[in-house]
């Protein structure tokens, strides 16, 4: 990701986002391009305790507010990974459960709920001077307009989700979100997103058809040289969050019907993973079904590379699944391997034109292991999907993305420019 010219020489650029960035891929990637174009980087995020190899390594400087409820963080140190788990899940079912209700719950002096506001963001900034604002997802637009007004600086909102979409919001979240969306989305300078259909959404929906969305997709930052071959049994994986949405405990389920046919690589983290393991010992699926822990965000297309299809089993829960695009889509391409998707449009779009994969409907675990036998009893088709992702691949990896990223700075750079001219 490195840029051999630094055309964003002395351009300073805040982003916000409600994570740590720790596994937060495009964050790193989107900040670490506009670093090594010149840009000064400064990202505010969420959390306590900053990431190592962005400590150490990172040409961006990371600022970490701590969100709190009177005084006491969301989550209790007894609810820390680094806890007996027992004690972890207890703390976090209860006591964290609880905080992070009231703390969604609670309206602050501007009007919307702590969440929406980002009070704690808007504060970290406040010493500093940018020329750009990015705000990554909807929940830190407020802030981010709030900063972009105080510093005289450009607005650019990047919707990694159709956020007012999304199923698991508390709803007052999600009411406050969508009059925050409503207020700003007139007024920002441009417009970056995952995939054109959102995009092209929000573009419709508040008549900003002078916008261009800069769509990056979230490309692996590595492609692989070649594709590895066919395995016997075929090797099944997943990778990201074991959340609810994902139907991991199902598509587990189905590996009863694929035995001495395939295996299958759970790689990740999250609430469903008692539960993976609790079905893996009841059916005794220790030989075929695996769970590994997760990677670094910039080693998840070579960790993915030894397997043969990358699985994204979703069930779409809300709207956001269908004109959403998974990170993992483009990782599982980076690493050549073939991919069996839920019948999302974005996906099914991609996974047709570039032929690389197969799309089934989501009717229970027996339908699944029927979908995914007939793939595997397949492997001359699994090895040509594997062939034509990694073939398709470079047009969606991050290279290409940057390119249009820093273009889109580049224009902002000169609108800047411009603009203290004429002050001039």
């Amino acid at each position: 990701m490195n840029s051999s010219e630094k055309v964003l020489s002395g351009l300073s650029v805040c982003m916000l986002v409600s994570n740590d960035v720790s596994i937060d891929a495009r964050v790193r990637k989107e900040a670490e391009t506009l670093a090594n174009a010149g840009a000064q980087v400064t990202v505010i995020g969420l959390g306590e305790e900053p990431p190592e190899d962005i400590v150490s390594n990172a040409p961006y400087r990371l600022i970490l507010a701590q969100p709190s409820l009177k005084g006491k963080p969301l989550q209790p140190r007894w609810g820390m990974p680094d806890v007996w788990y027992p004690v972890r899940v207890l703390v976090n079912t209860t006591v964290t459960k609880y905080r992070q209700k009231r703390y969604a719950e609670k309206i602050d002096e501007s009007g919307y709920v702590s969440q929406v506001s980002r009070q704690d963001m808007i504060e970290a900034a406040a010493p500093l001077n940018f020329d750009v604002i990015h705000a990554h997802d909807l929940d830190t637009l407020y802030a981010g307009n709030r900063i972009a007004q105080e510093k005289g600086a450009l607005l650019v909102y990047d919707s990694h989700e159709l956020f007012t979409e999304l199923h698991f919001l508390h709803p007052l979240v999600k009411e406050q979100c969508a009059i925050v969306e409503e207020e700003v989305f007139p007024h920002i300078d441009a417009l970056v997103t995952v995939s054109p259909l959102i995009g092209q959404r929000l573009r419709e929906k508040y008549q900003r058809f002078d916008l261009e969305p800069v769509v990056l997709y979230n490309g692996g930052v590595v492609v692989m040289d070649k594709v590895q071959p066919v395995a016997d049994p075929v090797r099944l994986f997943f990778q990201g969050a074991f959340a609810p949405d994902r139907n991991l405990l199902e598509l587990a389920l189905a590996m009863k019907g694929l035995q001495g046919k395939a295996t299958l690589s759970l790689q990740g983290w999250g609430p469903d993973e008692e539960g993976l393991r609790a079905i893996i010992e009841e059916y005794s699926l220790e030989d075929i079904v695996e769970i590994i822990p997760p990677c670094p965000p910039f080693d998840v297309v070579p960790s993915a590379a030894r397997f043969d299809v990358g699985v994204i089993n979703s069930i779409p829960e809300d709207e956001n699944f269908l004109v959403t695009l998974p990170n993992k889509l483009f990782d599982y391409m980076s690493a050549g391997l073939a991919v069996a998707s839920t019948d999302l449009p974005p996906i099914k779009e991609i996974l047709t034109k570039e032929e690389c994969g197969i799309t089934y409907e989501q009717k229970g675990a027996e339908h699944t292991a029927e979908v995914l036998g007939n793939l595997v009893g397949n492997p001359e088709k699994i090895l040509q999907m594997k062939k034509a992702s990694l073939a398709a691949a470079p047009k969606y990896a991050w290279k290409a993305q940057a390119e249009k990223l820093i273009a889109l700075y580049v224009d902002l750079r000169k609108e800047i420019d411009d603009e203290r001219a004429t002050r001039q």
